[in-house]
C-alpha cells in the first residue's frame, strides 16, 4: 500500500489481516491498483483455516460430548440409586437370552453386565438392557445396586461363576444367586462358594498381624486357634490385666463382633487387639508358640502340584508343617505320601484329602 501512497500502522495491518482472513470483507481499507489487488487472495488462507478450525471446535466441544452422553445412556456403568427388585445377569448367551424374553413378558426389570463396550452397544441395539462393568469386581455390583436386587444369574464358566459368587457373598449374604455348571464336580464347589465360607489360615511364626498404628499404639489381630483362650470367656482370659491389651473386636468367620465380657472365645475366633506395640510383642512371645504346635497337628492342603504348589510345599517342609497336595496327574510323584490324586473340583477328592 506504500506503493499506492497509503500509510498504515502495524495495528491497522493486523486489523486488515483479521478482516480478510475471517472473510468479513475489506471494508474501509482496500487496494486501488492492480499491483495490490492480488493480495485479495489472502482471503483463501482464512477460508482454509476456518474449514479446519470450525469442524474441530464443533467435534471437540459439541459432537463428541453429545456422542459420549448417548453412549452412556445406551451402556451405563451405573444403575439409578432407586433401582429395586431387578435381576442382574452376568453373561449373554442362548440360556440368558431365553430368560430375558421371559423377564420381558413378566415386565421384570433386569440388566446384563457386559465387559466389552462394542458388544454392549450391539446388544443395546437389539433391545437388551446392558451395563458396562467387570463381572468379578465388587464395585461393579455396588454400581448395579446388588443390595436391592431380587436375584443374580451367573451364566459364565464354572471358574468365573465361583469368582462371581464369592465376590457377591463377600458383602451380600441375602442375595439369591443362580449359576450354571458345565462340570458335575463344579456343583459342589459352587454350593460351597454360595455359603459365604471364610476362614483364617495360619502358618509360620503366627505372630499377631498389625492392621494399623499410631506411634507406639497399634491395632492388631491374632487367631485364638490352639491357644488356652479357646473355651474361655473374654473376662476370664485376663488379656488386659496380663498384657495391657484390649480386645476391641472379634472376627467370627466373616462376621465382625463387638464382644461383651461374657463372650466365649472359639477355635475360629480372631481377636482384634488395641494397645502398645510393646504389649503386643509380649503377647506374641508367649502365645505364638501355641499356634506353631497347633499347626504341627493340622495339615495344609495345597490344590495343584505345579511349580507354585511345589514351591509352597517346599516352604512348609522346611518349617516342618504337614501338607497334602491335590494333583490330577499321576505321572509324577505317584508314590509320594504327600499327594492325593484327583480333581479338586470333586467334593469326594477334597473329603479324601
Amino acid at each position: 500500500m506504500a506503493m499506492e501512497g497509503q500509510e498504515h500502522s502495524w495495528i491497522t495491518g493486523f486489523y486488515w489481516t483479521m478482516m480478510v482472513m475471517s472473510t468479513l470483507g475489506f471494508g474501509d481499507i482496500t487496494f486501488t491498483s492492480d499491483i495490490g489487488r492480488p493480495f485479495s487472495f489472502f482471503l483463501l488462507s482464512g477460508v482454509i483455516l476456518l474449514l479446519v478450525l470450525l469442524p474441530f471446535i464443533f467435534i471437540k466441544f459439541f459432537f463428541a460430548p453429545w456422542m459420549e452422553a448417548q453412549t452412556r445412556n445406551r451402556a451405563p456403568r451405573e444403575l439409578p440409586a432407586d433401582t429395586r427388585n431387578h435381576i442382574i445377569i452376568t453373561n449373554f448367551d442362548p440360556v440368558t437370552a431365553a430368560l430375558i424374553e421371559k423377564l420381558k413378558s413378566y415386565k421384570k426389570d433386569y440388566v446384563v453386565i457386559i465387559e466389552d463396550l462394542s458388544k454392549a452397544l450391539d446388544l443395546y441395539d437389539k433391545d437388551i438392557k446392558v451395563a458396562l462393568g467387570n463381572i468379578d469386581d465388587p464395585e461393579t455390583y455396588n454400581r448395579m445396586r446388588v443390595q436391592n436386587a431380587a436375584l443374580v444369574v451367573a451364566a459364565n464358566s464354572d471358574q468365573m461363576n465361583t469368582n462371581i459368587t464369592l465376590t457377591i457373598r463377600e458383602d451380600f449374604e441375602h442375595i439369591p444367586i443362580i449359576t450354571t455348571a458345565e462340570s458335575p464336580h463344579s456343583v459342589d464347589i459352587l454350593q460351597l462358594a454360595g455359603r459365604s465360607l471364610a476362614a483364617w489360615t495360619v502358618a509360620g511364626e503366627c505372630k499377631s498381624n498389625i492392621i494399623n498404628r499410631y506411634k507406639e499404639f497399634v491395632i492388631a489381630q491374632s487367631p485364638a486357634m490352639g491357644t488356652p483362650f479357646v473355651g474361655q470367656s473374654l473376662i476370664d482370659s485376663k488379656l488386659r490385666k496380663t498384657f495391657g491389651l484390649t480386645v476391641v473386636g472379634i472376627w467370627e468367620r466373616d462376621k465382625f463382633i463387638i464382644p461383651k465380657p461374657d463372650f466365649v472365645i472359639k477355635r475360629t475366633s480372631v481377636l482384634v487387639f488395641a494397645g502398645l506395640e510393646s504389649s503386643l510383642a509380649q503377647y506374641d512371645e508367649v502365645y505364638s508358640f501355641y499356634h506353631i504346635c497347633k499347626i504341627a497337628e493340622d495339615p495344609v492342603i495345597i490344590v495343584g502340584g505345579g511349580r507354585v504348589g511345589l514351591a509352597v510345599a517346599a516352604r512348609f517342609q522346611q518349617q516342618e508343617i504337614p501338607y497334602l497336595i491335590i494333583e490330577k496327574s499321576r505321572r509324577r510323584n505317584d508314590n509320594d505320601s504327600h499327594f492325593v490324586f484327583g480333581d479338586a473340583a470333586d467334593i469326594h477328592t477334597l473329603e479324601k484329602a
